[in-house]
């Protein structure tokens, strides 16, 4: 597995027993990089979200290997073009390992990112420390948003939304669900929103 492999950087090392800070750097990157959110009907799990924090992974990973996930795609921002690695390595491998996709190639259709072969749907999101990618059987659109603070009831208005007293999650789960709503491409059928490692707000 990959964090056999992040280990095995501190194993290999000659000090390796005798350095107890590297034991300890070396069981912190070994645990799971990735992160995940199931969602059931009845004893079906109709989605899972998959996420990632960008700072961690990006100190596990070489640059030249997460290169070879590009599309090609250019960037003028060095930090929106890892942002635009990470969601893809997350997106493509999550297929593989977990759905058995052999061929990850993304293209466009309908203007939204899909596998080449269409064997499962999925969405991409960012939003500061974190990259998500939510998989379901059916289309699906995923919005991840970083809850900072902000004039909630203004915003809220712009929208016809009247709330008193609107907390953060108030505007945050309405803004989410809206993003989601766009890249989902079509009227939602259903749809489900959290809160995720503490302050961030998650729809699909």
């Amino acid at each position: 597995s990959y964090a056999r492999k992040i280990v095995k950087r501190y194993t290999d090392r000659p000090d390796f027993w005798q350095n107890h800070s590297v034991v300890e750097d070396a069981l912190e990157l070994a645990k799971p990089l990735v992160d995940s959110v199931q969602l059931w009907f009845g004893e079906k799990i109709i989605m899972k979200i998959y996420y990632i924090k960008k700072d961690k992974f990006l100190k596990t990973i070489d640059r030249k290997e997460l290169e070879k996930f590009s599309d090609g795609r250019i960037y003028k921002s060095e930090s929106k073009y890892l942002e635009h690695l990470i969601g893809l390595y997350l997106a493509k491998t999550v297929a593989q390992k977990y759905y058995g996709i052999k061929d990850t190639t993304i293209i466009l259709k309908n203007k939204k990112p899909v596998f080449k072969n269409g064997e499962i749907c999925f969405s991409i999101s960012h939003s500061r420390n974190l990259a998500v990618v939510a998989f379901s059987q059916n289309n699906i659109g995923a919005d991840v948003e970083y809850m900072a603070q902000r004039d909630f009831k203004s915003l809220l208005e712009r929208y016809d939304i009247h709330i008193e007293n609107p907390t953060k999650y108030d505007f945050y789960k309405f803004w989410t669900k809206y993003e989601s709503g766009i890249k989902l491409g079509t009227e939602s059928k259903s749809d489900y929103s959290t809160i995720i490692e503490d302050n961030y707000a998650l729809s699909c």
